[in-house]
């Protein structure tokens, strides 16, 4: 089974997309990841901890709080709104440049 050619970056944008509510926490964004890509289903702790450390370190996701009426754990992560269309060809592609957000 081969990786598929989308950047960690890709991944957690098109599960948070595809998302009922275009939000979602990072239980929520390693499922996605898993159901749509086998290869992701080994060796799990590895590519999951880059997963949190995109979102993290990321500018373009935005880490939001559970309100009252929402059960569960965890927070929710959304895009940042200014985020530009990285799909070309329907591909996500790795950034070569580090875009800022203000």
């Amino acid at each position: 089974m081969t990786k598929p050619p989308i950047s960690y970056m890709g991944l957690i944008i098109l599960a948070i997309q595809n998302s009922p509510d275009q939000k979602c926490t990072v239980n929520g964004i390693y499922q996605y990841i898993m159901d749509h890509y086998p290869y992701y289903r080994e060796n799990q702790a590895e590519w999951q901890r880059s997963i949190r450390y995109s979102l993290v370190f990321n500018e373009s996701f935005i880490k939001v709080a559970r309100n009252e009426k929402q059960p569960g754990k965890g927070s929710y992560w959304v895009l940042h709104p200014h985020l530009y269309d990285m799909r070309e060809n329907g591909t996500f592609l790795r950034q070569r440049r580090r875009r800022r957000f203000k």
